[in-house]
């Protein structure tokens, strides 16, 4: 008899974001050793202030406890939180510390649920488990006693590199319209890269977030007319894979990674991800150019890089090095280590 796992969901009913694609991953990655329940809130409060309160009480107690009614023996938190009860095994997927690194770029409002919540986790969980050594080092930065394991997120798919001369001249971002994803810091650097003469677009796949509003005011003040760049929202699943295809290259902003889910998707197709080596990007897709020059800011280097990119020399062999990133993160080793990991938690 297959033994029950139940899985804490609450990132779903959010919305589809990298959170939301891991969840479904780690999902379908556990539904053939066990027997999987996946767990949600019955119901989403109204005002700010009681989903706040709503999610403490669910993170601390009332999904652990719905999981041991629904017979399980361990519960698996999804999204950085989440409680135990007698009975039953916690683990917690902690994406990454950025809220508490860089607290001032988030919500007021979640900042303080997360330094309410991250510690309590971690404190309360048999196993945490992160995708990369980078985020290993920030969660042990803050508790040094957890037991922290990293199981990088797989390429979710055969790797299967567009030729150059079959894409479009555009650059693809793909992100939350959060503050520390630096949206409009995409648009300055392909200002700039469009002032030298080069013609190229700009498309974006995003979600709403805390930082939307800056990124629509810079958006329509760099291209009032939308000549240039496009904003994509609800995409399903085959339509951003074919902007992935598509695309010159996967552009990434971001003052931080924990992973970077889209950087492992656009690889997959062989695009070339330009970043400015925040976070995890450097473990996850390494450029290898020799890094950032002195005096250089994030603006300089990332347009340095995707000018260096559309060269068709350097597109080509940094297509191949992505390619070879994705296959390193096999989907066989990621169902396997997560299996594992269940299955040592529970004896």
């Amino acid at each position: 008899m297959k033994g029950i796992v139940a899985l804490n969901d609450f990132v779903s009913t959010r919305g589809i974001s990298g959170s939301s694609r891991g969840a479904h991953l780690i999902r379908a990655a556990l539904e053939g050793q066990f027997d999987v329940v996946t767990l949600t809130p019955d119901r989403i409060a109204r005002t700010r202030l009681s989903r706040l309160s709503d999610l403490v009480l669910w993170d601390r107690r009332r999904a652990a406890k719905k999981a041991r009614d629904a017979g399980a023996a361990a519960v698996v938190h999804l999204a950085n939180t989440g409680g135990r009860v007698a009975g039953v095994q916690s683990i917690v997927l902690m994406h990454d510390t950025m809220v508490l690194d860089h607290w001032r770029d988030f919500d007021l409002g979640y900042a303080a649920y997360a330094r309410l919540q991250f510690g309590h986790a971690v404190r309360q969980a048999h196993r945490i488990v992160t995708p990369s050594n980078h985020s290993k080092s920030r969660i042990k930065k803050y508790w040094p006693f957890a037991d922290v394991q990293v199981i990088p997120w797989p390429c979710p798919g055969e790797v299967t590199a567009h030729p150059l001369k079959e894409r479009q001249a555009q650059v693809l971002v793909v992100a939350s319209a959060d503050r520390h994803k630096r949206l409009p810091l995409a648009v300055e650097v392909l200002s700039q890269v469009r002032e030298s003469g080069i013609k190229i677009d700009l498309h974006f796949v995003v979600r709403a977030g805390n930082g939307m509003r800056d990124f629509q005011e810079t958006v329509n003040a760099a291209d009032p007319e939308s000549h240039w760049i496009k904003v994509h929202e609800n995409l399903e699943q085959d339509e951003l894979e074919s902007l992935y295809r598509d695309s010159y290259c996967l552009m990434v902003p971001s003052l931080d990674e924990g992973y970077c889910l889209p950087a492992i998707e656009a690889a997959r197709h062989g695009t070339p991800v330009v970043h400015a080596d925040r976070g995890a990007l450097p473990e996850v897709v390494p450029i290898g150019d020799g890094g950032r020059r002195e005096g250089e800011d994030d603006a300089d280097l990332l347009a340095r890089r995707l000018k260096a990119v559309l060269s068709p020399l350097t597109w080509t062999a940094q297509s191949v090095s992505v390619q070879s990133a994705a296959t390193a993160r096999s989907q066989t080793t990621f169902v396997e280590e997560w299996n594992r990991l269940v299955e040592s938690t529970l004896r």
